[in-house]
């Protein structure tokens, strides 16, 4: 086809003189029959059709039948890039025109040609005709639209999602820079290139380095990266930027290309940092936000659960610094948490996590949490007193019982007493009946006032062997005839550290949670024997390595199936009907046992009873203590010593025993009454005084007694195993426990009156007396 426009063309030139008509080109294209299969037309210089080819048909649908004699660009409907006037100026001027129209098919749909005309004229110049080609470019024209639809389509779409962008080919040494890019950068308007190095400089120092490592990481290995960094602006605005970045590799691995797409998300971060203060504000514990290189480690972002004034005094600076250098060894890898810190005011528990930068790996943050604990102590004091409450309820009734059969043998032998009193073998033989169960009640009353007693933080030495023997007693006399309690200590038991109230209140649980397994009645054995738990040996309550006495509460009750063991230390799980029980009693057992630094496990079988097993920590051996000397102090002088009690029988029955072992005694009925016969001048040696009375406790009496007779020997009387008493540096006096035998208050009485007149002057001595 070029060839056939070819040899028309040079056939008549415009302007060119005319040719003869045995020169002049036929109106049939010469050549094969096969050119006209390409979509060609002659139309004559009105715009009829003379000459239709077959590839017209093709193209355009109508055959030449239906198409010469028609007007071509009417048939056609032909639209014009320019004035049809225009192209036909050009077409006479030039002798030929190019470019491309839309027109439609037979069947109604467009069609894109590009189309070359050539004029031809006759011989004598005058009669024309206009031959004409025809390209379909249609799919081509559709898919450069489309192509620059989308363009202009993913324009806006960077516009408006903020999205900027670089094309860097290497080895050039400068990227291709969207103009959103510029305008994200701070760049020069117009400015479409920028180098590596240069845009670097536009990152914020802090980020700088790690920006750096990612992207040479990327040029040497390849892939894509996600990141979150500020860059600073020439007029010193910071922004932050999210990036992601690929590169593409030659071969040879050299750097072929490396593409980003970036978006200012400062707005999102200022939304996050909000939304995180919100989160932060509303925790009931402190959360700092730490980078390494935080001037004096100071954290980002800081919240508290205390007021101001607490937070600014608490954590101290120390504690600050100190997380801080644990901050950077967590960066370094160097340690997991905070160091512990005694010189704390609050007590307060912290963590330390490390976040890593999604594209190098890198520890870029450290997060700090710490919490308040006072509540949650507070929170388990008070639950573990609810639960010593709960197991003396438990206790009662067995209580009540053992007291009422001391009752009934004291009361009974006092009636005998009373009936036969001349029979010195009987009264001796009842006395001492009396005696044995006043013994064995105030056994009981001390077991219970140890067990109930409330000490935060009392952690001690324990004598293991004692501990369950009192235990042991108190079960016993509670648990009911039907349950056989036996205590069973390995020889040389070692002592063991707890706190004793604690650790009594959980065996007590626990043997109350065996009585409910034995309905029926049983045994129950409480036994301790020391265990060593070595290095590199599993232990199957995950106890670490060093020694331990396993205390043990095994029954012979029902036991339980698998799945009831597996949640009975849940708290709150119970199989007890409503009311019976809160579910906490092995949860709180639990808690003791690793705060105290050892484990608890309970193992189970049906039919075949349950053992609860606590391991606890050996306590270090004992130095050896000299004996004390033996022997009894004797009244060398005469003293009178003022008997203060508000309870009648009390009073007078400690006041008869005291009279009979020498020591004169001179009752008062309650605390006004004896200041005022201190006031008046009784002579007086000593004062002992019961702790709990009306109106005046004695704790208020040794006060006022000693401010009238400074120096004077006071003995403060107490059945509380722990009596909550205010104590001033200027308190002088003895606690005595109740019941205590006459002899012995009698002996500590001398004791203290003899030291007492010893420290005096001779002549104040002899002239008191």
């Amino acid at each position: 086809m070029e060839s056939f426009m070819k040899n028309i063309t040079k056939a008549r030139k415009p302007g060119s003189p005319s040719h003869s008509s045995a020169n002049a080109p036929s109106l049939h294209p010469p050549g094969p029959r096969g050119m006209m299969d390409l979509a060609v037309m002659v139309r004559d210089d009105g715009g009829i059709i003379r000459q239709w080819s077959d590839g017209c048909r093709r193209l355009y649908g109508w055959d030449a039948l239906d198409a010469i004699g028609q007007p071509a660009h009417a048939l056609l409907q032909t639209i014009f890039p320019v004035p049809s006037a225009g192209i036909e100026a050009a077409l006479q001027s030039a002798g030929e025109w190019s470019g491309e129209l839309r027109q439609r098919r037979r069947d109604g749909s467009e069609v894109i040609v590009a189309v070359h005309q050539v004029l031809q004229r006759d011989a004598a110049g005058g009669k024309a005709q206009v031959l004409e080609s025809m390209t379909d470019i249609t799919r081509q024209r559709l898919a450069d639209t489309e192509a620059r639809d989308n363009e202009i389509r993913l324009r806006l779409v960077q516009q408006v999602g903020g999205i900027a962008w670089s094309d860097h080919a290497y080895p050039d040494d400068q990227a291709l820079v969207s103009e959103g890019f510029a305008v994200l950068y701070g760049l020069p308007q117009g400015q479409t290139h920028i180098s590596d190095q240069a845009w670097l400089m536009l990152v914020h120092p802090d980020d700088r380095l790690r920006m750096a490592a990612i992207i040479e990481r990327m040029l040497g290995h390849g892939g894509s990266t996600a990141s979150e960094f500020r860059i600073q602006r020439a007029d010193g605005s910071i922004r932050w930027v999210s990036m992601r970045a690929e590169a593409f590799l030659r071969q040879d691995g050299s750097p072929l290309r490396l593409i980003t797409a970036q978006q200012d998300i400062t707005e999102i971060m200022l939304a996050r940092r909000t939304r995180f203060r919100g989160i932060f504000d509303s925790q009931f514990q402190f959360i700092g936000v730490m980078t390494d290189d935080s001037p004096g480690a100071e954290p980002a972002e800081a919240t508290a659960p205390w007021n101001a004034g607490e937070a600014t005094a608490a954590p101290p600076e120390r504690m600050w610094q100190r997380l801080g250098q644990a901050a950077r060894e967590v960066a370094g890898g160097r340690r997991d948490a905070p160091p512990e810190d005694a010189e704390r005011r609050l007590l307060v528990d912290f963590s330390l996590r490390s976040v890593r930068d999604p594209g190098t790996g890198e520890i870029s943050w450290v997060i700090a949490e710490g919490q308040n604990l006072a509540e949650r102590h507070d929170l388990a004091e008070r639950m573990a007193q609810a639960q010593t409450l709960q197991a003396l309820g438990q206790l009662a009734g067995g209580i009540a019982h053992d007291l009422n059969n001391i009752f009934q043998t004291v009361s009974g032998a006092a009636d005998l007493l009373t009936r036969r009193p001349g029979d010195p073998e009987r009264t001796g033989r009842l006395a001492r009946r009396v005696a044995d169960a006043a013994a064995r009640g105030s056994s009981v009353a001390q077991r219970l006032l140890s067990f109930a007693r409330r000490v935060p933080g009392s952690t001690e030495a324990v004598e293991t062997a004692d501990m369950l023997a009192g235990i042991r007693e108190i079960l016993a006399h509670t648990l009911g005839q039907t349950i056989d309690v036996r205590a069973e200590v390995a020889a040389g038991a070692p002592r063991l550290v707890a706190d004793r109230g604690q650790l009594e209140t959980a065996l007590v649980n626990l043997a109350t949670n065996a009585r409910d397994a034995m309905p029926d009645g049983g045994t129950l054995v409480l036994s301790a024997e020391p265990e060593q738990v070595v290095p590199g040996v599993p232990h199957p309550a995950g106890l670490a390595p060093g020694s331990y006495v396993r205390l043990s509460v095994a029954d012979t009750g029902a036991g339980m199936d698998a799945a009831t063991l597996l949640r009975a230390s849940e708290p709150f799980f119970t199989t007890k009907l409503p009311g019976q029980g809160s579910g906490l009693g092995l949860t709180m057992v639990r808690r003791f046992a690793e705060e105290a630094g050892g484990a608890f496990l309970l193992s189970s079988r049906p039919g075949a009873g349950t053992t609860a097993v606590m391991w606890l920590r050996q306590a270090a051996e004992r130095a050896g203590v000299a004996p004390v000397a033996g022997g009894t102090t004797e009244m060398t002088a005469p003293s009178q010593v003022m008997l203060v009690d508000d309870d009648d029988m009390v009073r007078e029955t400690l006041a008869a025993d005291l009279e009979d072992l020498g020591v004169a005694t001179l009752a008062a009925a309650g605390g006004p009454e004896a200041i005022a016969r201190l006031s008046a001048g009784e002579p007086v040696d000593a004062i002992v005084t019961d702790y709990s009375m009306q109106g005046m406790d004695g704790l208020a009496v040794i006060r006022k007694a000693q401010a009238l007779r400074p120096g004077l020997p006071c003995f403060l009387l107490t059945g509380f195993a722990d009596p909550r008493v205010a104590l001033t540096d200027a308190d002088a006096f003895t606690f005595v426990r109740k019941p205590v035998a006459g002899r012995d208050l009698a002996v500590r009485i001398t004791a203290a009156v003899q030291k007492a007149r010893a420290s005096r002057h001779p002549e104040q001595a002899s002239a008191h007396h």
